[in-house]
Parts: C-alpha cells; sequence; structure tokens
C-alpha cells in the first residue's frame, strides 16, 4: 500500500487535522483491532499445529521422511509445532505465504517478490529470510505457495473498524466526561475591564483551574471579580452504562473480526456456553477448509499428478484438534469397534495410545446386532455370506453325495439308534468334510489333523444351519475315514480327504429335505471346529499363543506365508450352507492375545481382548 494511502487511512480526507487528537483516536483502534486479529490467528495456528500430517503410499498409510518433515522437523532451526504456527500466522496475516524448499528442509520467507505470467509458472524474487536473502528465482513448481483469499483481509478489517473506532471514541469520551468536575465562574464587570483580562483568563483557567481538578488535595487563588461555584449532583457520577456501552462495542468489533476468520464469535470472545458444538462450528467452517488448501497444495508440489492418482498423497487429520477423554468416550469407542467403523488399533492410535500390532488388534469386528442386507432376504436355514461364527470356531467347506446302504453301514447306523433301523428308515449321504491342502484363506489341516479330527467328528450331528438349535439338527455322521487320493498338496504331504458318512430319517417330515439332497440342491456343507495351535509356515510360532509378524498370502524372501491347523481340540459339528466358498461361509480364529504360559490353554473371546486393548472394565 503506498504512504499516501496508508495516511489517508490514518487520518481521513479532511484538509487539516490536529495530530493529538487524531492519535489518541487511533490508539483505540488499532488497540482493539490488533487485538482481535492476533486472537484470532492464534487460535487458528493453534488448532491447526495440533493436526497430524499423515502419508500415503498405495492407499496406504506409512511414516517416512515426508511424514517425519512435516510432524517432527521442518527444518534446522524449528520443530513442527513451531513452524505451523508461523506459517499458519504468516498466512492469515499478510493473505500469503511462500515456503521454499533448500536442501531437502522446508523454509518461510519473510519476503519476497512474486512476478505474475499468464502461461508460465509465476517467479519469486528477493526472497528472503531473516537477514539471508537468496540470490536464485525461485519457480512456482519448485515452490509451496498458499493464498488465503482473493483481498487482504486485514484490509478490510480496517475500513470496517474505522466505524467501531468512531464509536468506540463516543463512547470513551461520555465515559470521561460522566465522571468530570464542572462549575460555573461569575466574572465581574471590574475584573473584565481590565486592559490583561486575556491573559489572566488563561492564566487562571488555563493553568491554576488544571492544577487545581488534577490533584487530589489543591487550592487555588481566585482575583477579586471571579467567583467560582462547584456543581455537585448525579450529574457529575460515573455509572455503568459507559462501561457497559465500551464493552459491547468492543464485543461487536471482535464479532465482526471473527467472522472475517470464519471462527464462531462466542469461541472468540472466550464464551464456554455450548462449547462444544462452537468447537464443531471452527473445525467444519475454518480449519477443514483452510487444511484442505493446504494439503492441496502439498499433493501437488510434493507428489505430483501420477503419485496422487496412484495411492501416495498426505492427508491432515483434524480429529487431533479437539481433547479426548478416553472414559467419557468409552461407550463410543465400543461402537465404533462393534459396527467395524476402526479396528482396535486404529482407535488406539486415534486415542493418542500406541497400537497393539497383534492379528486381531488390526482386525475390524462387528457384532452380531450388524448383519448384511442379504440376511433379512436369506431363509433361516442358509447361513449369509460372510456372516462370522464364534472367536473359537473355525468353518471349512465341504461338500455332500449321495451314499449307497449295505449291511457294513447299516450296523454302524443302529450303533446310534435306540431302536433297530432298517434300510428303508434310513437316507445316507457321505460328506467330503476337507482336505489337507492350502485353502484360500491359506490355511491347511495336515494329514495328521485330518485323522484327529476324523475321530472327533464321528458320532457328532449334521445341523440344517449353525444356529445351534434342537429343531435344526437334521442328521448324524456314523462313520468317518481319512482317504489318500493322487498327487501331493503344496506343503509337500500325499494329497487326503476327510469323508464323513451320515444318515437321517426317512420320515415325511423330512421328505422335503432329502428331496432337496437328491436333487443337488443342498450339497455345500462346512463343518466347525477348534485347535490348540496355528503354527506360521515361516517362522514356526504357535498363534495361538503369540501373533507372529508375518500374514498370511504374504510373500516373504520367496515362501508364501500359511498357518497350519494342528491339534484340533474339538469339533461342533457339520452344516449345511448356502455358500460352498471357504471365506464366505465365514473362518474365524481363536489365536492371538498376550503370550500364554507353558502349557496353559486359556482362550481369549474378543470381548476379553478388546478390553484388554483398553484396559477397562466391565
Amino acid at each position: 500500500m503506498k504512504f499516501f494511502e496508508i495516511m489517508r487511512n490514518i487520518f481521513g480526507d479532511k484538509d487539516t487535522v490536529y495530530m493529538t487528537q487524531k492519535l489518541e483516536s487511533q490508539k483505540y483502534k488499532l488497540a482493539i483491532e490488533d487485538f482481535s486479529i492476533q486472537m484470532a490467528i492464534n487460535m487458528i495456528a493453534g488448532a491447526v499445529s495440533k493436526c497430524e500430517f499423515k502419508t500415503y503410499s498405495k492407499n496406504k498409510e506409512i511414516k517416512g521422511d515426508e511424514y517425519y518433515i512435516w510432524n517432527v522437523e521442518p527444518n534446522n532451526n524449528q520443530n513442527s509445532s513451531e513452524f505451523i504456527q508461523e506459517f499458519i500466522s504468516k498466512l492469515l496475516y499478510h493473505n500469503e505465504c511462500l515456503i521454499v524448499i533448500v536442501a531437502g528442509k522446508l523454509v518461510i520467507a519473510d519476503d519476497f517478490t512474486q512476478n505474475e505470467y499468464a502461461l508460465y509458472p509465476n517467479t519469486f524474487t528477493n526472497v528472503s529470510r531473516g537477514t539471508l536473502t537468496f540470490g536464485e528465482t525461485f519457480s512456482m513448481n519448485d515452490v509451496l505457495y498458499f493464498k488465503y483469499g482473493n483481498k487482504d483481509i486485514r484490509a478490510l478489517l480496517s475500513n470496517l473498524m474505522n466505524g467501531y473506532s468512531e464509536l468506540l471514541d463516543m463512547a470513551i469520551g461520555k465515559y470521561k466526561r460522566s465522571g468530570g468536575r464542572k462549575g460555573i465562574a461569575k466574572i465581574g464587570k471590574t475584573f473584565s475591564g481590565r486592559k490583561d483580562y486575556q491573559e489572566q483568563m488563561k492564566d487562571i483557567f488555563g493553568k491554576r483551574f488544571k492544577s487545581y481538578f488534577e490533584n487530589e488535595n489543591a487550592v487555588v487563588p481566585l482575583m477579586e471579580g471571579i467567583d467560582y461555584q462547584e456543581i455537585t449532583g448525579e450529574g457529575s457520577k460515573k455509572t455503568s452504562s459507559e462501561i457497559v456501552d465500551i464493552a459491547s462495542i468492543t464485543k461487536e468489533a471482535m464479532a465482526r473480526v471473527a467472522q472475517a476468520f470464519r471462527i464462531p464469535p462466542a469461541l472468540l470472545q472466550g464464551d464456554i456456553a455450548d462449547v462444544e458444538n462452537v468447537t464443531d462450528n471452527l473445525l467444519t467452517f475454518c480449519i477443514d477448509t483452510l487444511v484442505d488448501m493446504i494439503q492441496t497444495e502439498i499433493n501437488r508440489k510434493r507428489y505430483g499428478k501420477a503419485a496422487f492418482l496412484s495411492g501416495s498423497f498426505l492427508r491432515i487429520d483434524t480429529t487431533c484438534i479437539k481433547h479426548v477423554d478416553i472414559f467419557s468416550i468409552a461407550d463410543k469407542a465400543d461402537k465404533l469397534i462393534s459396527d467395524g467403523m476402526y479396528s482396535i488399533d486404529e482407535l488406539r492410535e486415534k486415542l493418542g495410545d500406541m497400537a497393539l500390532n497383534t492379528w486381531w488388534s488390526k482386525k475390524h469386528w462387528m457384532t452380531k446386532n450388524y448383519s448384511d442386507i442379504a440376511a433379512v432376504e436369506q431363509p433361516q436355514d442358509q447361513p449369509v455370506k460372510g456372516v462370522k461364527r464364534t472367536l473359537n470356531e473355525i468353518l471349512k467347506a465341504a461338500s455332500v453325495a449321495k451314499l449307497e446302504i449295505d449291511a457294513n453301514e447299516l450296523a454302524l447306523i443302529n450303533e446310534n439308534s435306540m431302536k433297530e433301523l432298517s434300510a428303508s428308515d434310513v437316507f445316507t449321504f457321505k460328506i467330503v468334510v476337507c482336505g489337507n491342502e492350502i485353502d484360500r484363506d491359506f490355511e491347511v489341516f495336515p494329514e495328521k489333523s485330518l485323522q484327529t479330527l476324523a475321530t472327533l467328528l464321528n458320532g457328532k450331528t449334521v445341523m440344517q444351519d449353525h444356529n445351534p438349535k434342537a429343531e435344526n439338527q437334521k442328521a448324524r455322521i456314523y462313520k468317518t475315514e481319512v482317504v489318500t487320493g493322487n498327487g501331493t498338496t503344496k506343503t509337500g504331504e500325499p494329497y487326503s480327504q476327510l469323508i464323513a458318512h451320515c444318515y437321517m430319517a426317512n420320515t415325511e417330515s423330512n421328505k422335503d429335505f432329502i428331496a432337496e439332497i437328491e436333487a443337488g440342491i443342498k450339497k455345500e456343507v462346512s463343518v466347525g471346529c477348534a485347535v490348540k495351535s496355528v503354527i506360521c509356515s515361516i517362522c514356526g510360532v504357535d498363534n495361538r499363543v503369540t501373533s507372529c509378524a508375518h500374514y498370511n498370502g504374504v510373500d516373504y524372501d520367496g515362501q508364501i506365508c500359511y498357518k497350519k491347523l494342528v491339534n484340533p481340540a474339538d469339533a461342533y459339528e457339520v452344516s449345511f450352507v448356502a455358500v460352498p466358498s471357504q471365506t464366505d461361509a465365514g473362518v474365524t480364529k481363536s489365536y492371538g492375545g498376550e503370550p500364554l504360559k507353558p502349557n496353559e490353554a486359556k482362550t481369549k473371546t474378543v470381548s476379553e481382548m478388546i478390553r484388554a486393548a483398553f484396559k477397562t472394565e466391565d
């Protein structure tokens, strides 16, 4: 802004201005204007400095050099908090801010000259920081240049404050006059007729009475012909109304500054009523729009189009701004986990705690209160795709085939019945329960585990679905066997399958069910079981005891990680399902968590794990 424009803004358009009068008035204007602007800027800068600048590569959060620069040390002389506060303060106060990159460090320019072009990148010259002036010319492509608005907010506020300044001057003048001492001086004709009358008046009322009014205890000598009478009464007393006027005008001026920076006026003025909603408004209308502009400039300059489209970018997390009391939001935290919104580790990091980095703390959980929309449309006798079982159960896909009965089969069936059954009394079929090949979850039952499962499944029930109700029982397993076929598995074992022979009552009530099996409608089943050990193929760690650092299906130096399900502890049942895919049938694990003592067989439930993660009680 030119010198004469600055003078015109200060002194107005009058031809003659008394400096003492104008500067006294300007003092109040600058005080309230600068105070309000600095309060607003400090509030916004402090809020943004609390944000975490998160970096991503291929849409996965990472912590590397870029993360360190924005969250710890942007340059040799500032930490991230100091840097962000200075950056935001300059941006808001001057309406623009330039950050140059020097030797990989971020440096905020104190002064610069921008050369604008229509078709080519703008350039920056005379860039300085402190006492150092850079001799080079910086291209727009090589710097971070931020502009807050199309017009300088301080210039607009200065014009607006002129009106409030005049009102404030009037209020302050009224306050001064309301408590002033007033009186009436009577001057006789004899005195007024003296030649030195004017000089005497200036001496008496310009000097003597001034000293009289300013001192606490004073006496003023009066010449003959002058009579002074003090005026007393309510009019000479100060009242609270003048103070209220000054406070109201100051508050109104601060409200205009708050609106200019999109801050809720109540927050800038320090009101605590409904502070939570007011803070939310600050984040929504002020902070979010500001950080969106900042991260956009960072992404286009520090990452570029190709990296951004491939999932590498920076995002500013504003959820760190509000203080979080973990005890007050315990119920909300449980809700975020139970509906699958956040994993335990993600929520712990939001609350400022360290991640546990276990398989179950990284996993997303969902309670039975929530289900897929297909659950509403799916018949009750068909489990829904994606629905999980309890933590201790492992469900594996299987298939059904019809079985011809002979005398030996019938004898085994009668060992399970309470009366002698004939071939016409029963309907028999066999189930290929599972094999020893690595499945889609990158898990495998070794051949020895199949043998143990064969023993555990003998005599167990076959359910209409995985809902453990008595009326859902449809058949019973009366014989199991492990059959070895041709070829070898990916683990090097001869390929084997666990087969279960089953029977059900050939009754009128089961007629439709049998017809669906014979027609091939019901031909897929899954088996529910529990194992004592889950061994990692890479490191050999038992993940029922403690979680290892290897993930199923991930390549580690040419070896694909998978888990061996060893030492089956129990087999619950076999159930008919609608979808044969093992993953779709639902697989949940019971391994992981805190290391267990040797020979300790304790199994933790999901709720126990969550309570342990957040160290809360029921």
